[in-house]
């Protein structure tokens, strides 16, 4: 849609233009699990407060600063849980 919306702006763009998926899959074609099977999986129980952290793993997008500032959500949650997922350099 982006591309389109480009394209009726600068049509001769055209052949200068690409689309690169996101790597989200469509919830249409392979729906998304839900919150109770993919909590059980990760240990994490239904009533715990979950922050999901999906990112590329690199030093710029300053992961450290959320591991640091969950600790002052344990302190008001203790049960919150925190989970990252992503790939980079910092993944071990």
């Amino acid at each position: 849609a982006v591309r389109a919306a480009y394209l009726q702006r600068s049509p001769d763009a055209e052949a200068k233009t690409n689309v690169v998926p996101n790597g989200i899959c469509d919830p249409q074609r392979a729906p998304l699990e839900n919150s109770p099977t993919v909590r059980a999986r990760h240990g994490v129980s239904p009533q715990a407060p979950l922050v999901v952290c999906a990112a590329r793993l690199e030093t710029e997008k300053e992961i450290h600063v959320l591991i640091e500032a969950f600790d002052a959500v344990r302190r008001a949650f203790p049960e919150a849980q925190l989970r990252i997922a992503g790939e980079g350099a910092l993944r071990d």
